[in-house]
């Protein structure tokens, strides 16, 4: 302590005073540990009594301070400990000398003096002096606490022995007590009336000090009322504001006993109870009542407040009492911080602050810190900064011998919170103004020049970045610059990395070890904008395996409309991109320099959390105050998992910054944080062909890598060739499924241009890391447009047009059948089709001479500029019902260049399969004819041959359309007839006939089959004899001639494909001669008009040529028949 106590406060008033002092060779650390023990105990009871001893430490204490010691008893140093440490009892005299030293300056006021000795093992306590204490053993602090009790406890005894010892004083044995101020004012009025008053007024003041000392609150408050009453009347100013002071002390004192205990007190011996008795007061002189100051009332809040006030206004009129009426006035200002009365302390804090007196530098330093503190208590900040800023000046003074440059710089620390300088990283991340930035700017630039004098680097840069990071804005270029050269010199002084700072220099054995100030990084140098995170290029990209069960449980569940839908937030963030662990991956970002000079970026890398990552620092140097410039930063991540890119670090001016993300960063600010999925290691392929190739520009100029290959090929309609892809797998896994598919933008058609053979890829795999394989694929240029398109359809069809397809065959690949993501690589294609053959102008005839063929005629056109050789073949249909039949070669011709020749193919007529879906009539009849001429297709094989170009291929008949005539002849008759007469199976083809003998009855039974693969009827079956005349008109009025039982004509309802009906009747031949019967089914209309009869009964069965049998029905399904159909030659009988 210095001459003035900056830091009391009116509960000092009851303490006593010990000075701890260290001697000999103990050390701070060690002086500092038990130095702190020895100050927990801030209270010692008296055995015995209600009475407590308050006590204070103190580790210096100046002799000034003690001037004022006879005014207010406190202020004496009571007690005196020393702490030695100690390995031998021998070492311990040696300590003797520095203890006198310590003592001298306080010898007429010390009570007593102790001195403890650490670390000495001897017992024998016999060669030590009594006022020497040994502590020993590791746990010393029941040791200590004893010997602490003894000597607080002798403290005690002096100081009860002159509390009772004033008591019983004689009035003419009392001197009169001077403060420092007074020896020369009062010289030798010792008679006087006024003499006698102040010289009681001021021993009471006297010893009411000693009573509060001695833990006698009330009895001090006795005094000091008694004090004020003599001290008033004779105008006592000075020791009139003492006394007052001295009853706000002993009433705050009694206040606070009834509550507050301390925890840690001593107990001091049983030999204080003996001592501690309460003497009546002496009644000195009688113009004082003091009878009705006996067990006053403590004072009042209010009345503790008015009292004070009093004190501090009768201070300020005493000349000389400068001292006192400072600490009064800090006294007051902490007494009313507890009464929570900010205005009233702040003007007392005002009023200790503008008095008028001589102080030291280092006194200036504790009143200025003093009232930064207390400014502090009141929520006064700027101002509590405004007074550490100038107690932080004070420190460095040039008055000053040995300026302290570790204090000024934790008074300049404390005071950034006055300024609205905030430290913590979050606040700082905002970049919200708040303050003054020319105060704040100041302020930084002191402290990175104390922190420079105090030679740490470290701390330097610190406080640079800070400043370089938060006023930025409010910075000149001069100033930056001047920084900027600053904090590259400071970085490259640093020893140690700045994330584990390791200072190169102490001040003063001290080093800087209370530096709350984060590390700033620095996002301003450069500034990021568009931070994206790219997605892995196309033949890179991890694509998702496609789950049925998943697409099914996402789509299940009723669907349940509600009006309040709509107002639910639903977050924006799309799809985590996707890497590939062990791949690397691309962020790009936007690069700003702020700065008025070069930024040299010496290493610049992703932060992430989640997986393992392996980045790859990136350097670059951006001009003064440039930008936008686009970087890419990258890295492999090493382990699959949801990684999450929490930002970046950067290194510039030798300073690593780490510097978070935020959504300012962000291009996307939906895309906040910036998650992404990376999934276990795959393989990688790289494809090549031999198809032959040429340079194209990709579609996408940000993925150039998307399209590996552009493969172009030109081929006539018909033209088929072989090429060779080959798969090389550049990854590090094995790849064991593929799956390869063709698509196009331009429609379908594509897979009858491109084919693989599957049991060829199935034996390629698994392909290892580093190995490739080969796969054939086969392109055949096709004889139609991909849609299926045919020319009777579409009549701005242009036939003698090339066509082609734009597309790309993709590969789709991954590690096994059971991983859930593949990859996928693409290469383009371009087919190019020109026309070579093509068939026109279809015909289907029947054969009248060969029922089991029909006649196939088209026109072959050569669409090519050179002679063509064409080769005709026609195979058969390997069905069961199908006419059965080889290959047949129908010959082989040439056509020349955009010529035409007409080809005649004999075909096999043949019928489909039954098929038992009969009610959809129309799309039965479409599939049908679609099935009818796929047969035909497949029947007719046409090869073409161009020698000139050395190209050879195929002909189709794919746009050939079949009409219901075509298909009438291409089919065989559908109704086919079974005679038996008399039981015996009759065959036109071969018999000649029958002869039966006059009137002999004739047994006919006919067997009625449906044999195509269409229901027929209803059918009405007819049975008519009749006699040929040489003309060559059949006679059917046989009037007389035939007689029949049963009926000649019969109707049957729908035939189903497959079924048959019979019929029988008798026949009786009445005259010889040649006899027919003609047997013959129609099928006629569902509703039968009249006009159908008349068409029917118009019509003369003919029997002799089948083809007009095909012409007659044809006729009949325009006039209301379907079909009919005759059983041919007819049934010939002769009868004799």
């Amino acid at each position: 302590m210095l001459r003035i106590d900056f830091g009391q406060s009116l509960l000092d008033h009851s303490g006593v005073l010990i000075l701890v002092q260290p001697v000999g060779y103990i050390g701070d650390k060690r002086f500092k540990a038990i130095f702190d023990e020895i100050s927990t105990y801030r209270t010692a009871q008296v055995p015995n009594t209600i009475r407590t001893l308050n006590l204070r430490y103190s580790k210096r204490v100046s002799p000034q301070f003690t001037e004022w010691g006879n005014f207010h008893f406190h202020k004496r140093v009571l007690g005196l400990i020393c702490v030695g440490w100690c390995t031998e009892i021998s070492e311990v005299e040696k300590l003797e000398k520095a203890i006198n030293e310590i003592k001298n300056p306080f010898s007429a006021i010390l009570l007593n003096t102790r001195c403890f000795v650490f670390g000495c093992q001897s017992n024998d306590e016999s060669k030590i002096r009594k006022d020497f204490a040994l502590i020993r053993g590791e746990d010393h602090s029941g040791d200590l606490q004893s010997n602490l009790a003894e000597f607080v406890a002798s403290l005690f005894n002096v100081l009860e022995s002159k509390r009772i010892s004033k008591l019983s004083e004689k009035i003419d044995k009392i001197t009169l007590i001077q403060a420092p101020v007074e020896h020369e004012v009062f010289g030798g009025e010792n008679d006087s009336r006024t003499s006698k008053r102040k010289t009681i007024g001021r021993s009471k003041k006297y010893t009411g000090d000693l009573c509060m000392l001695a833990g006698l609150p009330q009895e001090a408050l006795s005094q000091y009322l008694i004090a004020g009453e003599h001290l008033r009347v004779v105008n006592d100013l000075l020791w009139l504001a003492g006394a007052l002071e001295g009853q706000c002390a002993a009433s705050l004192l009694l206040t606070r006993t009834a509550t507050e205990k301390d925890r840690n007190s001593l107990i001091l011996p049983i030999e204080c109870a003996a001592n501690s008795m309460n003497l009546t007061m002496n009644g000195l002189g009688g113009d004082v009542d003091e009878s009705k100051f006996r067990n006053p009332q403590a004072l009042s809040e209010d009345e503790i407040v008015e009292r004070l006030s009093e004190a501090l206004r009768l201070y300020n009129r005493v000349k000389g009492a400068a001292v006192v009426e400072t600490e009064a006035n800090l006294k007051f200002t902490r007494l009313l911080i507890t009464y929570k009365r900010r205005i009233d302390a702040s003007v007392a804090l005002q009023n200790s602050l503008s008095v008028t007196v001589s102080l030291t530098e280092q006194e200036k330093i504790q009143r200025y810190s003093a009232a930064a503190v207390l400014y502090d208590e009141l929520g006064f900040q700027r101002k509590a900064g405004f007074f550490s800023r100038i107690a932080a000046m004070q420190c460095v003074s040039q008055l000053m011998p040995h300026p302290l440059w570790l204090y000024s710089y934790k008074f300049l620390m404390s005071a950034l919170k006055g300024y609205r300088i905030s430290l913590d990283q979050k606040d700082v991340a905002t970049g919200a103004t708040n303050g003054w930035p020319a105060l704040q700017i100041r302020l930084l630039n002191e402290l990175i020049y104390t922190a420079r004098r105090l030679g740490d680097p470290f701390v330097v840069f610190r406080h640079i970045t800070f400043l370089l990071h938060t006023m930025h804005d409010h910075l000149s270029d001069d100033e930056m610059k001047e920084l900027c050269v600053l904090l590259e010199s400071s970085a490259k002084q640093c020893t140690g990395s700045p994330r584990s700072p390791k200072s190169p220099k102490e001040t003063d054995g001290q080093k800087i070890d209370a530096l709350d100030m984060a590390l700033i990084p620095l996002t301003k140098m450069p500034l990021v904008r568009s931070f994206k995170v790219q997605p892995l290029p196309l033949h890179m990209k991890p694509v998702g395996n496609k789950s049925v069960v998943a697409s099914d449980s996402e789509s299940a569940g009723p669907f349940i409309f509600s009006s309040l839908r709509g107002k639910v937030k639903q977050s924006k963030k799309g799809k985590n991109t996707t890497w590939v662990c062990g791949d690397i991956g691309q962020v790009s970002l936007d690069v700003y320099n702020p700065m008025p000079c070069e930024l040299r970026v010496s290493q610049m890398i992703l932060c992430v959390e989640g997986v393992e990552f392996e980045p790859y620092p990136t350097c670059l140097s951006l001009p003064p105050k440039a930008g936008p410039h686009t970087v890419i930063l990258l890295g492999i991540p090493a382990s699959a998992g949801s990684m999450r890119i929490t930002g970046y670090s950067v290194t510039v001016f030798g300073v690593e910054s780490t510097c978070k993300l935020t959504k300012e960063n962000l291009e996307n600010k939906d895309d906040f944080p910036v998650i992404v999925d990376v999934t276990p290691s795959m393989p990688l392929i790289q494809v090549s062909t031999t198809l032959p190739k040429v340079r194209c520009q990709p579609p996408d100029p940000d993925t150039p890598q998307a399209v590996p290959l552009v493969t172009a090929v030109t081929l006539y309609a018909g033209q088929s060739m072989k090429g060779t892809i080959n798969l090389e797998n550049i990854g590090k896994m094995p790849v064991e499924s593929l799956n390869i598919s063709v698509t196009s933008k331009d429609g379908e058609g594509l897979d009858e241009l491109f084919s693989f053979d599957e049991e060829e890829i199935k034996s390629k795999l698994p392909v290892l890391p580093g190995h490739s394989t080969d796969i054939t694929v086969t392109i055949t240029g096709a004889h139609r447009f991909p849609q299926g398109t045919e020319s009777n359809d579409n009549p701005s069809y242009d036939p003698a047009a090339p066509w082609g397809l734009t597309g790309s065959i993709q590969f789709r690949y991954s590690i096994g059948s059971s991983s859930h993501m593949s990859r996928k690589v693409t290469m383009a294609i371009d087919v190019t089709v020109v026309p070579s053959l093509i068939c026109e102008n279809y015909q289907i005839i029947e054969l009248p001479s060969d029922r089991s063929h029909c006649l196939l005629m088209f026109d072959a056109v050569n669409k090519t500029s050179n002679d063509m050789e064409l080769s005709l073949c026609v195979g058969n249909c390997n069905e069961s019902n199908s006419v059965e039949g080889e290959l047949t070669t129908d010959g082989a011709m040439n056509i020349q260049g955009n010529d035409k020749n007409r080809i005649t193919m004999n075909l096999p007529r043949f019928t489909l399969p039954v098929s038992d879906k009969h009610n959809e009539e129309v799309n039965a009849d479409s599939q049908r004819r679609a099935e009818y001429k796929r047969r035909v297709c497949d029947l007719v094989k046409i090869r073409w041959n161009l020698p000139a170009c050395n190209a050879e291929g195929c002909g189709s008949v794919e746009n050939l359309k079949l009409n219901p005539s075509m298909m009438q002849a291409l089919r065989p008759d559908p109704v086919t007839f079974g005679v038996q007469i008399n039981g015996e199976e009759y065959d036109n083809t071969t018999s000649s006939g029958i002869t039966i003998s006059l009137c002999t009855i004739v047994k006919l039974n006919v067997h009625v089959s449906n044999q195509s693969d269409e229901p027929h009827g209803p059918l009405v079956l007819a049975i008519e004899p009749y006699q040929d005349q040489a003309s060559g008109f059949p006679v059917t009025e046989l009037d007389g001639k035939v007689a029949w039982a049963g009926t000649l004509q019969v109707h049957t309802p729908e035939v189903l494909p497959g079924k048959s009906f019979c019929h029988s009747c008798s026949l009786i031949f009445l005259y010889a001669g040649q006899f027919m019967v003609s047997i013959s089914c129609t099928e006629t209309a569902t509703e039968q008009t009249a006009t159908s009869q008349q068409g029917t009964g118009s019509e003369s069965p003919e029997r002799t040529c089948n083809s007009e049998n095909t012409e007659k029905a044809v006729k009949g399904e325009i006039h209301g028949l379907k079909r009919s159909w005759t059983y041919s030659p007819s049934v010939k009988i002769r009868v004799v």
